[in-house]
């Protein structure tokens, strides 16, 4: 991962010193190295992991001055089996440091350090995949906005109420 490989080659530099030996040169940055590796979990549905997670993200891009984006599914059918088709096809893209969380109606994606064109590129190859009906789509790039998590937190509140009411009132 082009990423990783930037980081870990930044930190090696951080420990060269030219006034010393080259085999002495200073230990690695381990913070910053745990920071990258997240806990290896991609997909979850426990809500309270997922927001934990998108708070996160959003510190880590604040402090590095990163942009990450978020992608919604809500698979037309609202069915168990059409979410999980989502799950899956999503899961076979995305990175080891990004995160889907699946509820009952939708899927969510976390892609970590993607801004709008890596997220283009994300749905571009999503669509590729699908074999279904395509679900509806909603994206939003974090960019140092100050009401990121609120914005997400709203949007997933929004969807869940209309799928709520669309189920009360049919289809």
């Amino acid at each position: 991962d082009g990423r990783l490989l930037r980081l870990e080659i930044q930190n090696l530099l951080h420990r060269y010193d030219s006034n010393q030996d080259r085999l002495q040169g200073r230990l690695p940055d381990v913070k910053l190295l745990a920071d990258l590796k997240r806990n290896g979990t991609t997909r979850t549905t426990d809500p309270e992991y997922f927001f934990q997670r998108l708070q996160q993200e959003i510190v880590y891009s604040s402090e590095n001055d990163l942009p990450f984006s978020v992608v919604i599914l809500r698979p037309r059918g609202h069915e168990h089996k059409e979410v999980e088709d989502c799950a899956r096809g999503a899961e076979s893209l995305i990175r080891t440091y990004d995160l889907i969380f699946t509820a009952d109606c939708w899927v969510v994606i976390i892609l970590a350090e993607a801004d709008e064109s890596g997220a283009s590129a994300f749905l571009k190859n999503f669509h590729n995949l699908c074999t279904t009906e395509l679900p509806r789509v909603t994206c939003q790039s974090y960019q140092q906005q100050p009401d990121f998590f609120d914005d997400i937190k709203q949007l997933l509140e929004s969807a869940a109420t209309s799928e709520r009411t669309r189920g009360i009132t049919g289809r």
